[in-house]
């Protein structure tokens, strides 16, 4: 497994490996289920879905309610400036 530039800087400002991959991915892909993103990132949906709460609560993906849950990434510059604001 290979992992990329910004899943490396995402896991330095608090992100598990999970949580790094799925919102790349999620940047990468755009707006995806839970279950796609699991297929995508090969991990077991339990844990994508445990990382997406989890992402949820920090603000960095945002779900739409409809059918079927669908999850998008949080604009970039908007996730580092919730960061800095928890952080500060």
């Amino acid at each position: 497994m290979t992992t990329t530039i910004a899943e490396d800087s995402l896991r330095d400002l608090g992100f598990s490996d999970i949580e790094a991959r799925v919102y790349c991915e999620l940047v990468r892909a755009g707006p995806a289920t839970g279950y796609r993103l699991a297929r995508a990132i090969s991990k077991a949906p339990t844990n994508t879905y445990q990382a997406l709460e989890s992402l949820l609560s920090k603000g960095a993906v945002i779900v739409d309610d409809g059918d079927a849950r669908t999850w998008r990434s949080a604009p970039p510059g908007e996730l580092l400036a919730g960061l800095k604001a928890a952080f500060d």
